[in-house]
């Protein structure tokens, strides 16, 4: 006997969501602009996970490198 077939051709990839890479970097913020960058070139590359990992990171950086910035543009109840 042989052995039976399991998947009938390639496995197919998904695209995943553009939602999952959607996040604004704080303007003057050297942390979220580096992350921005590094969040591009993986996309421009391929490489969708750490793409991911860059907007994650974007949309969770609560201590801004610039003080000034971070002052002048969050209200005092957002992070």
């Amino acid at each position: 006997m042989t052995e039976p077939t399991r998947y009938p051709g390639q496995p197919i990839e998904l695209p995943l969501d553009p939602w999952l890479y959607d996040c604004l970097p704080m303007h003057g913020c050297e942390v979220c602009e580096a992350l921005a960058r590094q969040r591009n070139a993986a996309l421009k590359s391929g490489d969708t996970w750490t793409a991911y990992r860059a907007a994650s990171e974007i949309r969770d950086h609560r201590n801004h490198s610039v003080a000034a910035v971070h002052e002048v543009t969050c209200s005092p109840d957002q992070p």
